[in-house]
């Protein structure tokens, strides 16, 4: 006896439905077939996963199994509708990114051009680089700096710009329309940690020669916000969050003179591209 998908989701379904009557009607099939199925996964594991009662209730080993079962079953799906999109040349595209500003460029890259379909995955900026030699996605829309040093990889920039101070509008501050390197260097900074964005702090870090004043590190933008405000802190942003940080009360302000400046780059791995990846890159 082995554990097979029908089993699975006969299952989820009995746990789902609260009984094994509903689960069978769900299914069409005999209330006995549905619990020799679920025996026959409890002979398996050699425990007990669910307390017959009404409606049934999960064991701790049960939990586990329900948490799981439902993963496997979502991804055979999804096997199943891709699959199918192959087998009908309707291949979808898969692009991982990391930061709004990622969305945007690709967006301008897009506008008015005929591609095929795709789908966006939101990561990690620290994981992008392994997620796409692994061949886990097609490609990568994200800062250049992590693929510096990265080989097998290549790159087409999308769209550059500089990262402004962004200040609340509760910190002294506020009044301010720009800051020098001297002047950045003595204010409390919070800041996205090296998980959140890659390669990117450590080149910040670098191009400051070590002076900046970091007083948190965060992981995600939400958080960062938080302790500007709190904490009168000031943050690092790509000059395009303007809008999205100015509905926050998030004030950006030139840096005079910054050598903290990125690019976006599409990036691919160097071989097996397919032919509706080259047609992609040529977009």
């Amino acid at each position: 006896m082995n554990v097979s998908l029908v089993k699975l989701q006969y299952f989820v379904d009995v746990v789902d439905e609260g009984t094994f009557s509903k689960a069978a009607l769900k299914n069409r099939i005999a209330q006995t077939s549905i619990s020799q199925q679920i025996k026959e996964l409890e002979q398996y594991y050699q425990c007990e996963l669910i307390k017959r009662q009404q409606p049934v209730v999960m064991t701790q080993a049960g939990k586990v199994l329900y948490q799981n079962a439902k993963k496997v079953l979502q991804q055979f799906t999804l096997l199943e509708e891709q699959m199918e999109k192959a087998k009908n040349n309707q291949v979808e595209l898969n692009i991982e990114y990391a930061s709004i500003v990622d969305i945007q460029s690709l967006n301008l890259m897009l506008r008015g051009k005929n591609q095929p379909n795709f789908t966006l995955h939101k990561v990690n900026l620290g994981e992008i680089a392994s997620n796409l030699l692994s061949g886990k996605y097609d490609f990568a829309v994200t800062f250049d700096s992590e693929f510096q040093g990265v080989a097998g990889v290549e790159t087409k920039e999308l769209t550059s710009g500089e990262y402004w101070l962004g200040i609340s509008q509760d910190n002294p501050l506020a009044t301010v329309n720009e800051v020098t390197l001297t002047q950045l260097e003595s204010y409390p900074l919070v800041m996205l940690s090296p998980k959140i964005i890659g390669k990117s702090y450590d080149i910040m870090i670098k191009r400051s020669q070590g002076k900046l004043k970091i007083n948190r590190i965060v992981d995600d933008i939400e958080s960062e916000i938080f302790y500007m405000k709190q904490e009168n802190l000031l943050g690092f942003f790509p000059k395009t969050y303007e809008l999205t940080l100015k509905e926050e009360g998030i004030k950006l302000v030139k840096i005079v003179d910054s050598p903290h400046v990125y690019s976006v780059v599409l990036a691919w791995r160097k071989v097996g591209l397919t032919e509706i990846q080259k047609h992609f890159i040529e977009v």
